[in-house]
């Protein structure tokens, strides 16, 4: 299980986001989450990512983050080993894009990694795929800094496996928590893809969109 938020807008301060990140990866629902954090920050075409096996609350006094987009993660998950390996830490990158997800699927030692790998051949192939699993959700956040795209599907403990929105001043903003503002909860098996400064949601049943 995990804890993962997205901010993209305009150039701006990031700090609350990682201080928020940090709050839910220590007194989220379901923590502590204390295998490890990762985030990843956009700023002017480069996308630069820092992962830390440490205590979250370490990061807090790193001086200010400026950028257009903040993408985090804080996970509570060892490997069949029974360990923390830094490798297993989001956010996983392919070129520019990044991803997170609070996912967690029977028998997968790394299910974010699993559904990465399968969204980068298409979402509809992704979704098809994922529902012959068992699992317990497939949230999942997908960014190259100016693009979005937010997914939610939940079989158990809808409650812990949470994401939730916010759209204002031009900033998109997905969490796992709530942070200060109005937000809304995203439905079961729904796609929210923000682009160009709109947000636009998709119902994601039998039939699945090919909208990624």
């Amino acid at each position: 299980m995990s804890r993962i938020i997205l901010s993209l807008g305009k150039m701006s301060g990031l700090n609350e986001y990682l201080s928020h990140l940090i709050t839910m990866a220590s007194q989220g629902r379901g923590g502590p989450y204390k295998s490890g954090i990762g985030y990843g920050v956009y700023f002017e075409d480069q996308l630069k990512v820092r992962k830390v096996l440490t205590d979250p609350a370490s990061l807090k006094d790193k001086g200010e983050i400026y950028g257009t987009t903040f993408i985090g993660y804080a996970g509570n998950e060892v490997d069949f080993s029974n360990e923390i390996n830094i490798v297993n830490i989001q956010p996983y990158t392919s070129e520019m894009l990044s991803f997170v997800s609070d996912s967690k699927i029977d028998g997968n030692e790394n299910s974010g990694k699993l559904i990465f790998n399968l969204l980068l051949k298409g979402f509809a192939h992704a979704i098809v795929n994922l529902r012959q699993m068992e699992f317990d959700s497939l949230n999942f956040i997908l960014t190259d800094g100016k693009y979005a795209a937010v997914y939610r599907e939940v079989r158990n403990n809808w409650a812990l496996h949470s994401l939730f929105y916010r759209f204002e001043e031009d900033r998109f903003t997905v969490s796992s928590e709530e942070m200060h503002g109005k937000w809304y909860e995203l439905d079961d098996r729904t796609l929210i893809i923000f682009r160009d400064g709109r947000v636009k949601e998709y119902s994601v049943r039998e039939e699945v969109p090919h909208v990624l």
